[in-house]
């Protein structure tokens, strides 16, 4: 099965984006330095989640059965199945934006191109975590954004370093902060969608609507739009400047 991050015209099939994710996902976890009864509990949680849609749907002995390992094993390793599942939610973002980085590597493109790239990602990679699941975790405390979402900083440098070295897109003069700004933008605007009950996600609309601020942003930010403010990569604008506390390397 191909890893296709186009979009187009149509939303992809979301049971065929999500088994396509899932191996992807699975890639990353299995290459992290990680006890292997932790890996063999996260990934039969990951496959869990996406069959059942919901935590209240699975079950200890369902993630220990599928993993090769007991409930004591689990229970030892992890404490509390919520503490397991913030975990694990909080090690498939982070693979997510690895995924995107791996494929991002050596992929020339000229700004629409990487809009096209960058949203299609950005979107689907939360398509494929189910919106039950975020909603139950996301209501489970008091969360900030940055708290819910630690892996944001790491994709702005990702994205920041990428712009900096494409030769097609060195025109663009923003700052990793102000590129965590567009993207804390985006992640909340689909955060909101996804914990009313009563809201539709995914939605054709919404995805080219994200798609569209971001190709915007990065218009504004380009040496042929004329702005004096512009600033190399790097330097911030103090007015847009956002830097929460960065977990990830």
């Amino acid at each position: 099965m191909t890893f296709e991050l186009s979009f187009g015209e149509t939303l992809p099939d979301k049971d065929q984006l999500e088994q396509i994710w899932l191996c992807e996902i699975e890639k990353v976890l299995s290459a992290e330095a990680m006890d292997d009864r932790n890996l063999s509990f996260f990934v039969a949680g990951v496959r869990l989640a996406v069959r059942y849609k919901s935590l209240r749907k699975i079950s200890v002995s369902a993630i220990s059965n599928m993993s090769g390992y007991s409930r004591a094993t689990f229970f030892r390793n992890f404490g509390k199945y919520h503490d397991f599942a913030l975990e694990g939610y909080g090690l498939t973002c982070k693979a997510c934006v690895q995924v995107f980085k791996n494929k991002l590597q050596g992929k020339a493109m000229d700004r629409s191109e990487f809009v096209s790239f960058t949203s299609s990602f950005f979107y689907g990679a939360n398509i494929c975590v189910p919106s039950d699941i975020v909603r139950e975790l996301w209501t489970s405390r008091q969360w900030s954004q940055e708290e819910f979402h630690p892996h944001l900083p790491y994709l702005a440098r990702i994205i920041g370093q990428y712009l900096r070295e494409n030769e097609q897109t060195r025109d663009i003069c923003v700052s990793n902060s102000d590129l965590l700004g567009a993207i804390k933008t985006l992640d909340l605007d689909i955060l909101i969608t996804r914990m009313d009950e009563r809201s539709i996600f995914p939605t054709l609309d919404q995805y080219r609507r994200l798609s569209q601020f971001l190709e915007g942003f990065l218009m504004l930010n380009s040496s042929d739009a004329n702005r004096p403010n512009s600033l190399p990569l790097g330097q911030s604008n103090s007015h847009t400047a956002v830097q929460p506390a960065d977990k990830y390397g």
